[in-house]
Order: structure tokens, then C-alpha cells, then sequence
């Protein structure tokens, strides 16, 4: 019977297993793009609102009254639109329009990486949630050495990808009927589990 790994390449390599990993790759990069996309759209939303706070306020200017709501009601509607369509509830969009805004203004690094499929959308969420306290000095500083950042044209590229081995040959499996083997003389002398074979 011939192995499998038989008919891999005699320098080690993998093609089969290679080709699933890129494609794997390609896929998760395609993901986090779409969800880069989706948190751009949601960040827009804050736009939205703010609009839709001024129209009412206008609004109640021109009749003579005093707009003195400070955006819930505009912010209940597109939450409630978006839940429906999301099917979500609107608590929830409104955390993700949260974290979309933050992500897109604060973070434009993380944003961009996550955009490129460098990191993925739990990735980035972490980074936002971590360092939504920080001042935008501290933020700055610490983003220097992120390994998604954009490399300086003076540091060297990373290294390349270790070639894939072919997997091992697979060990024979005893028998189950076959007898089990008696400890060796050394192995009696060494330890005081086998006693009873050694007997």
C-alpha cells in the first residue's frame, strides 16, 4: 500500500496542505475585509444621528419650543431600524456602533489592518475595548511597535515561511489481543510499578 506522504515532493513540502492553508488565508482576509466594511457602515450611523438630532432640533425652533433631548430618540430609531435588519436587538447595535466609530476614528492603524485581513474582528474589537481610556499620546506610543503596522523602509522584511513537513508516517497499533509485554529486568530494578509483573 502506498503512503500518502509518498507522493509528496522529496524536499518536504506539502502542495495539498499548502493550497489549503492559502486558501484558508484568502478566506479570512475576504472576512475581515467584510467586517472592516460592515464597521465602517455602522460608524456612519453616528453621522446619521447627529444629523437627524439637528433636523429636530430645528425643528422645534421654528415652532417655538425647546428641542431638549440629547440624541436618544434619534439614537432609538436607527438602533431599532438596524436591530430589525440585523436581527440583533437595538442594545447591541448601539455597542457596535460604539466600538465601529472608535475603531474608524481613533484607531485608523487597527482599522486599516483589520481592512487588509492582517488581523481579524475579534483582534481589532480587543484593541479598541483596551484602549478606548487612553490618551491619544500614550495610544500613539503604543501603536509604534505593532507588528501590523506599516514596516519602516529601513527594517528588513520578515522572514519567510518555514517549508511544511510530510506528516510522519503513522506508528503500528498492537493488537488488542495481542499479550502485553513484560517489563525488562532494567525496568524492575528501576521502579516500583512493575512489581507485580517482575514477581
Amino acid at each position: 500500500m502506498v503512503h500518502a506522504q509518498d507522493s509528496h515532493q522529496a524536499d518536504g513540502q506539502w502542495p495539498v496542505l499548502d493550497a489549503l492553508v492559502d486558501r484558508v488565508l484568502d478566506a479570512r482576509r475576504q472576512i475581515a475585509a467584510a467586517q472592516a466594511a460592515e464597521a465602517q457602515l455602522l460608524a456612519e450611523a453616528v453621522t446619521i444621528i447627529a444629523d437627524r438630532t439637528d433636523t429636530l432640533r430645528q425643528h422645534a425652533s421654528q415652532a417655538g419650543r425647546t428641542y431638549t433631548s440629547t440624541g436618544d430618540l434619534p439614537l432609538r430609531e436607527v438602533s431599532l431600524e438596524l436591530g430589525a435588519a440585523m436581527r440583533v436587538s437595538d442594545r447591541t447595535v448601539q455597542a457596535r456602533i460604539s466600538d465601529a466609530h472608535a475603531l474608524t476614528t481613533d484607531f485608523p492603524a487597527t482599522f486599516a489592518a483589520l481592512s487588509t485581513g492582517q488581523i481579524d474582528a475579534g483582534h481589532a474589537w480587543a484593541i479598541v475595548r483596551s484602549g478606548i481610556g487612553l490618551t491619544d499620546e500614550v495610544r500613539a506610543a503604543a501603536t509604534n511597535d505593532w507588528p501590523w503596522m506599516p514596516r519602516p523602509p529601513n527594517r528588513p522584511p520578515a522572514p519567510p515561511r518555514r517549508p511544511r513537513r510530510s506528516p510522519p508516517p503513522s506508528a503500528p497499533r498492537p493488537s488488542p489481543t495481542a499479550p502485553a509485554r513484560r517489563p525488562t529486568s532494567a525496568t524492575c530494578a528501576s521502579t516500583t510499578s512493575t512489581r507485580a509483573w517482575c514477581a
